[in-house]
């Protein structure tokens, strides 16, 4: 007959066989009896009696089974593990052959927007339209280092050209105009210090209120007083033939026995001013008094002399006052209740 003697091991190990005496247990229709140190099993009506050792050395064989099973359960299992792992790196390396694949096309994407920059940029650059041509360049996102050579090259030409028409606008007395471009070129190239210094010298040459660089360090006589729109709060002004102006200088003609009867005032030029401009006559609303005149003394010595009546019309004045250092002017007096002699916008330069 044969026993299924793994099957009843098995049982036997789940629930223990230690002193198994007189313990009957039921596997399908298989029934056993354990007495003393021999056991005895009915199957199927027959007895089969089983030694101790006998039993013992079945329990070890299937023991020893189990375990063989359960190390190449465990090595399967790693096997797994380690496939898994293998499956992971494998997706690693497709993500980042992927993310290379979609660099690659970014970079083949920005190589034909920058030759489609730089083609654009060269058709301005042709018709010596820098301004453009530099836009267009400093509008790449990605730079290379051709776009970066265009923009340099570009640059100096740039540069060369907007001298040429500061310089032509300058000879002509256009300032503003000038102005207005070295503006626009910075807002293209800021760091262009050629322009900067451009830039300043402009500003160095635009007319300025003399009220404003070289006011009167000293004055005397009658009453002298300075207007200038840049003065914080400045709202004072006088009339001339009935011309307002906001920048300029009066003198008071009044006749003051507590004097010599002279208005004055001096101004260090610093030997810095090649020109003074100016328009003078009498002010509107003023007392009339009788002719006087202006004298102007550079550095001490009487320049000029101009005639002052009070039913003047304004008179342009222009003085050449390079290498002065000193300037004074001074009213003689004209009359009692302060008649008043202006200097409308002297400017210098």
């Amino acid at each position: 007959m044969n026993i299924d003697i793994k099957k009843i091991l098995i049982h036997i190990l789940e629930i223990g066989c230690s002193g198994l005496i007189g313990v009957a247990v039921t596997i399908g229709y298989q029934h056993f009896f354990s007495q003393s140190h021999s056991f005895t099993f009915i199957i199927k009506g027959e007895e089969v009696v089983l030694t101790e050792s006998e039993l013992q050395n079945e329990l070890t064989k299937t023991q020893d089974q189990l375990t063989f099973t359960q190390n190449e359960l465990n090595t399967t299992q790693n096997s797994l593990s380690a496939a898994q792992d293998e499956l992971t790196e494998l997706k690693q390396t497709l993500s980042l052959k992927e993310d290379e694949l979609i660099s690659l096309n970014n970079q083949l994407n920005i190589a034909e927007i920058n030759k489609s920059i730089i083609e654009r940029a060269k058709s301005f650059a042709d018709s010596n339209d820098f301004f453009n041509a530099l836009n267009i360049l400093h509008s790449a996102s990605n730079k290379t280092s051709e776009i970066n050579m265009y923009i340099n090259d570009y640059t100096t030409q740039y540069e060369l050209s907007i001298i040429d028409q500061i310089n032509n606008l300058s000879q002509e007395n256009k300032l503003d105009e000038a102005n207005i471009i070295v503006i626009d070129a910075l807002k293209i190239i800021p760091d262009s210090q050629i322009l900067k210094d451009k830039q300043q010298e402009i500003e160095d040459s635009f007319p300025k209120n003399m009220v404003d660089i070289v006011p009167a360090y000293e004055s005397g006589g009658n009453g002298y007083k300075e207007y200038s729109t840049t003065k914080e709060g400045a709202t004072d002004y006088f009339t001339m033939a009935g011309v307002k102006y906001t920048n300029g200088i009066t003198f008071d003609a009044d006749i003051n026995i507590l004097s010599d009867g002279i208005t004055w005032a001096v101004y260090n030029l610093n030997n810095e001013y090649t020109s003074l401009e100016f328009v003078i006559c009498h002010v509107d609303g003023t007392y009339l008094g009788n002719e006087t005149s202006l004298q102007i003394f550079y550095d001490g010595i009487l320049k000029e002399e101009i005639p002052l009546k009070p039913d003047m019309m304004p008179k342009s004045v222009s003085l050449d006052v390079t290498g002065v250092t000193q300037l004074k002017m001074q009213v003689h007096e004209s009359g009692l209740d302060h008649p008043l002699y202006g200097l409308g916008n002297p400017i210098l330069k």
